[in-house]
């Protein structure tokens, strides 16, 4: 996966160690993730959730970026919402982040120009 940053640890049997992950693995394999991907991106959302709740709240998320609370950062919260519970499971944040990641530059201006856009004309 291109467009995330490696750690120094790697999670390397993650679905072995996590039965959360594991629920997801057919879903992870079928985005075409290996198991080093999935323990990597793992091992960041366990970093933001300093709670160790499971999920990441906005503000976990945005902590960790350390970036304000603004309009715009909540909208791009919400797009990794995908329940609209408030918080990004594990499954929500590998599935985003690949859904970005695996944009064309013609669909990156879309899903852009979409954020600012709040009367969606």
């Amino acid at each position: 996966m291109g467009c995330i940053f490696s750690s120094g640890t790697v999670y390397r049997r993650i679905y072995l160690a996590e039965p959360t992950v594991r629920a997801w693995k057919n879903l992870f394999t079928a985005l075409q993730l290996t198991e080093k991907d999935v323990g990597d991106l793992f091992k960041i959302f366990h970093e933001m959730d300093k709670d160790s709740s499971g999920s990441i709240s906005v503000l976990e998320m945005l902590n960790f970026l350390d970036v304000d609370r603004t309009k715009f950062t909540k909208r791009v919260f919400s797009t990794f919402d995908a329940d609209r519970s408030g918080k990004i499971d594990f499954r929500e944040f590998v599935v985003t982040l690949w859904n970005y990641c695996t944009l064309g530059r013609s669909s990156l201006i879309h899903f852009a120009f979409a954020l600012y856009d709040h009367d969606h004309r």
